[in-house]
């Protein structure tokens, strides 16, 4: 029946007819075009869509996506939430092992892994690759990988950087010794400390954790150890194990990794999961960066020298004082200053203006002979015994902040440091932790220096130190560390 105009008005909608055939024969009919031949009054006009009829959008790529090509940019900075997918298109484990080689257990692994046809990485012990190293010959003939683990076995956060330093530049030798170039490196424990990414980096070095653990240092039966990694045994899963007695393991022997071996690869193939070497598709162990976040541009900073910086007061004096040629006067003031500077602490600071430990000279900023800044230098006693000197309670009054008095009293009391012969300087800051850094401080490891209070031992985690010429000593016990 034509509708107003003379157009053709839709057929009844028949309710025993389902929606997919009612819009079928909906737009089937003469009522898409009402032109004149058809009784139409507006000429040749198209019907507006369907309002049930679901809009069709283009199909638009993702960038960087899992469709990314190989040696696309786009595809290199794919986002995160695609490496579980391409992992899992993938299906490959990682096997790995620390602590070796030993001169039994791992030949005995490695014919483990040819039985069951699997290929693993060992993470080795540079020492003790240089007394064993047909182990190491043989894994490479397999086809296995062999990475980096340590010289020593020293866990990073407990020890300096240069003795990392050194530790790792004499394992790289002598597994240079034995044809092995590693690519990966997973520190002692799997602990890294502020400079391991950077200390890696000089390398070439790519630090590497682990998602699964079976904790097979323990001694447990092989199924006890196969049901604590089953739950984290999935696409690109890196699993830790050992082919060596490592340091403080309580097992006698390894006979319980070499019998975890195969039911392992066993239920990773029931899952659809090939060992495979590290490198031979992502893996979801820590410490490896986002290559999204690393692709990312990031915002610049403007450098410490671009930023507008006030200048401090002409009439701003830095001098070093002598803590008995304080006169009384400034001493009070001095000890207002750090009361406003430390309002938490204030009642613990006596009417000299020290807590615990009296300073033996202090690093003063004066303007027109008023204290608007101040660092009191400590010489503290250790065992084995070294003069090291400690910066504490520095302060700056609000008004003179951002002006350069932190640093100007800093680099006074540095160089009166070294001038009266300190072997290390030792400060707690986070304020000026940057600066200081640059000139030569480093963050103290775990403990490394440390100090006993109501029977424990206490170190502080923001510590920094510099010393003169030589090699910072591994432990050094404070008489006082809150200084």
């Amino acid at each position: 029946m034509p509708g107003p105009g003379g157009a053709a008005r839709p057929p009844d909608r028949d309710p025993r007819r389902g929606d997919r055939e009612h819009r079928r024969s909906h737009r089937a009919g003469d009522h898409r075009r009402a032109g004149p031949a058809h009784g139409g009054a507006h000429g040749d006009r198209r019907r507006p869509p369907a309002l049930d009829r679901p809009r069709r959008r283009p199909h638009r790529r993702l960038r960087g996506g899992p469709s990314g090509r190989a040696g696309d940019a786009r595809g290199a900075a794919r986002p995160r939430r695609y490496l579980r997918e391409a992992v899992s298109r993938l299906g490959v484990v990682h096997l790995t092992f620390d602590d070796g080689p030993d001169p039994e257990w791992t030949p005995r692994v490695i014919e483990e892994l040819e039985r069951v046809r699997a290929r693993a990485t060992f993470f080795v012990v540079a020492e003790r690759v240089a007394r064993y190293p047909e182990p190491v010959r043989t894994a490479l003939a397999a086809g296995h990988g062999v990475e980096l683990h340590c010289m020593r076995h020293l866990v990073h956060p407990f020890h300096w950087r240069a003795t990392i330093a050194t530790d790792t530049r004499e394992a790289l030798e002598v597994l240079a010794g034995v044809g092995v170039h590693p690519t990966y490196w997973r520190p002692p424990g799997g602990a890294r400390a502020s400079w391991s990414e950077a200390l890696a980096a000089s390398h070439g070095l790519r630090l590497i954790r682990w998602s699964a653990d079976g904790f097979d240092w323990r001694g447990d039966p092989a199924e006890t150890m196969v049901a604590r990694i089953a739950p984290d045994l999935e696409p690109g899963a890196v699993v830790l194990m050992h082919d060596a007695v490592g340091p403080g393991a309580p097992r006698p022997d390894c006979s319980g990794t070499v019998a975890l071996i195969e039911p392992l690869v066993r239920l990773a193939r029931e899952r659809g999961l090939e060992p495979a070497l590290l490198g031979r598709g992502p893996s979801l162990s820590g410490f490896e960066p986002d290559p999204a976040s690393a692709a990312r541009p990031r915002r610049s900073t403007p450098s410490s020298a671009a930023r507008p910086r006030r200048r401090a007061s002409p009439a701003a004096e830095v001098t070093v004082v002598e803590e008995d040629e304080i006169p009384d006067r400034d001493r009070i003031a001095l000890r207002e200053l750090i009361s406003s500077g430390f309002p938490r602490a204030a009642g613990a600071y006596g009417p000299e203006g020290w807590r615990t430990i009296r300073p033996a000279f202090r690093s003063l900023c004066q303007l027109a002979g008023e204290p608007v800044g101040q660092l009191s230098i400590f010489e503290l006693q250790t065992d084995p015994p070294t003069r090291l000197h400690g910066l504490g309670d520095g302060v700056v009054a609000e008004a003179q902040r951002g002006a350069g008095a932190g640093r100007a009293i800093f680099w006074a009391a540095v160089e009166e440091c070294w001038r009266r012969g300190a072997e290390i300087i030792l400060t707690d800051t986070v304020a000026l932790k940057p600066m200081l850094l640059s000139w030569g401080f480093e963050p103290v490891p775990r403990f490394a220096f440390h100090y006993e209070r109501e029977g424990a031992c206490r170190w502080h985690r923001h510590w920094i130190a510099a010393f003169r010429d030589r090699p910072p000593p591994d432990r050094l016990r404070l008489a006082e560390g809150d200084f």
